[in-house]
């Protein structure tokens, strides 16, 4: 399974949880290394990293650069790079019981339809917006109006991959865990989603010990409180109004993957209006269209080649003895039908 949600959404957390409680068969010597924004470990291979981000460059884009329009990779020009990587990952797609991570997967998960030749379940977390703004500000440095629009754009490719079938959690509800009631509920949802999916279910002691293990009282702490004061001035009221309306609406839901997909339909102004702040984010698109638009144009070169060689042989075949022979039974043929 790919454990997935936009950036600093717990999916470290989530996949930490998934991996002690279900004890992944695939060694994970490949992990990144521990780093001080995640002392747990990011439980995400280098080599999904490393291919996420080459396939972000074929988007011009990178991770705090999502794409505006959910990428396109069923093109032939891009047929031969997409081959080269069938090999490297075959573990993923001939086996079953294994589990990686990457937030980038939200943007580049289509791909691995044309990669892995099959489609891979999804568990995916989503977060206050706010909170993850926040975070990217204190993480990164990047502006809460532009952490806003990040949050919502991957978000945004995420709702376009996710399916009935799969699972979506909130960051809040994995930090409730520690109490009893709500892990058992949780656990009871989770294991329908692994036994659909051919996993083994975690026993109740293995959940358990993943949950102490993995839960740390520093992930409930408050991130807003470290902000200059007049973080919020610089950022719009209906931008956040927005986001937070759309999380809201998708927590409270009964089907929040159906709600997810209903919520995350466009692209709004107010979000495009705060990514035309960031010059580099605007270049990246431009020179996206402009790639795209190249490639549309040899596509249709390529398509009107093939008609013209279509053309020239049906020409050849009705001037050919045979088709004249055969005509009659073809005219019987179009009359009785």
């Amino acid at each position: 399974m790919f454990v997935t949600g936009c950036h600093r959404s717990g999916t470290s957390l989530l996949a930490s949880i998934l991996h002690n409680s279900l004890k992944d068969e695939l060694s994970r010597e490949g992990d990144l290394e521990i780093r001080l924004e995640n002392p747990n470990g990011f439980f995400e291979s280098k080599r999904l990293v490393a291919l996420n981000d080459q396939l972000l460059q074929i988007l011009h884009s990178d991770w705090r650069h999502p794409p505006v329009h959910s990428p396109v990779w069923n093109l032939n020009c891009l047929e031969d790079k997409l081959s080269r990587w069938r090999e490297d990952f075959s573990d993923y797609a001939l086996n079953r019981n294994w589990i990686d991570k990457d937030p980038r997967l939200c943007i580049t998960y289509s791909a691995y339809l044309h990669i892995l030749f099959k489609r891979v379940p999804l568990v995916a977390s989503l977060r206050n917006p706010i909170d993850v703004a926040t975070s990217l500000y204190l993480r990164n440095g990047i502006d809460l109006d532009i952490g806003l629009a990040i949050w919502y754009l991957y978000n945004y490719h995420l709702a376009g991959c996710l399916q009935r079938g799969d699972y979506l959690i909130t960051y809040e509800s994995l930090l409730y865990l520690e109490n009893a009631s709500h892990a058992e509920l949780v656990l009871a949802q989770l294991s329908q989603f692994l036994v659909s999916h051919d996993y083994q279910m975690p026993t109740n002691e293995s959940w358990e010990k993943a949950i102490k293990s993995q839960l740390k009282p520093s992930f409930n702490r408050s991130e807003k409180a470290l902000l200059p004061p007049d973080s919020y001035s610089q950022v719009s009221k209906f931008l956040i109004e927005l986001c937070e309306n759309i999380y809201k609406e998708i927590n409270s839901s009964n089907d929040r993957i159906l709600s997810m997909t209903q919520q995350f339909d466009n692209i709004p102004r107010l979000v495009l209006v705060a990514l035309n702040r960031d010059g580099l984010t605007h270049s990246l698109h431009q020179n996206h269209v402009h790639e795209s638009n190249q490639v549309l144009v040899d596509e249709l070169e390529e398509t009107r080649r093939s008609l013209v060689f279509l053309e020239d042989k049906l020409k050849n075949i009705q001037a050919s003895n045979s088709w004249k022979l055969t005509s009659p039974i073809r005219k019987l043929k179009d009359f009785l039908s």
